[in-house]
């Protein structure tokens, strides 16, 4: 495959991962990792690559049996490689540097894996330009290892980044859009023991409570908890003791 059709592929699979992170990040789930992390996920998504290949051959026995893809685990480290671009700011200049870069000589499983490990290791002490070449190095070995090995590649980088958009952006609004909106009168009661706020559902905070079981210091009946309104706390409202200000109290303040 011609370096310039490799380049293509990693910039297009750029664009996608991007923006299925952008979508992800906004719902809060599925956050990017830092980019040194991307590359630690890269070098596990790479063993299980490994892991799948030995699963393949017939004569080894496994302690467990479980079914695995050869082609999802490189699409998956294909993912983390670039999730790695985009955490470090990286954008298409750093991929089209390496379009003048002959193909690599070496495409082997084990060479994509050398080289994944090697961007984690400096990743933390080399130049972020340097880590960034080389990861986009590993990428192009990546994409020649699949192409040199009849792997699907546009149909399996499409196939995982789908999954992953499905399970974290997709369900996600779909179970948000099920969720009954809480309306601003929902009421509060404060604790009348330590002043913490909490939901009806009992007489005092579940830390008081648990301190009524241990003693019998607290006599309920005697409480009566005040009714609190949402809509008294602004956007810098806390929920927490008042007197001592902290999230949790043991009503000792």
């Amino acid at each position: 495959m011609e370096k310039k059709h490799i380049i293509t592929i990693i910039n297009r699979l750029l664009a996608d991962v991007r923006q299925l992170r952008m979508e992800a990040d906004k719902l809060g789930v599925w956050v990017t990792p830092l980019a040194s992390d991307c590359l630690a996920f890269a070098v596990t998504e790479i063993a299980e690559a490994v892991d799948a290949t030995l699963r393949d051959n017939p004569v080894y026995t496994r302690n467990s049996k479980k079914e695995v893809s050869v082609a999802d685990e490189l699409g998956d480290t294909a993912i983390m490689l670039a999730s790695y671009l985009i955490a470090a700011g990286h954008g298409s200049r750093i991929v089209e540097k390496a379009a003048t870069s002959p193909v690599p000589s070496k495409s082997t499983l084990a060479a994509v894996a050398e080289m994944i490990a090697q961007a984690w290791v400096d990743s933390t002490r080399e130049n972020p330009d340097w880590v960034g070449r080389h990861t986009v190095e590993a990428l192009c070995t990546l994409v020649t290892y699949m192409d040199n090995h009849g792997i699907p590649i546009a149909d399996t980088f499409n196939s995982r980044i789908g999954q992953l958009g499905k399970r974290w952006v997709i369900n996600v609004r779909a179970t948000e859009a099920e969720q009954p909106e809480y309306p601003t009168e929902m009421r509060l009661l404060m604790c009348p023991a330590c002043s913490l706020l909490f939901l009806p559902g009992r007489e005092m905070c579940s830390l008081c409570q648990q301190r009524l079981v241990e003693s019998d210091v607290y006599q309920p009946a005697l409480f009566r908890p005040v009714v609190h309104d949402l809509s008294e706390f602004d956007s810098g409202g806390r929920l927490g003791c008042s007197r001592c200000d902290a999230a949790e109290c043991d009503g000792e303040a």
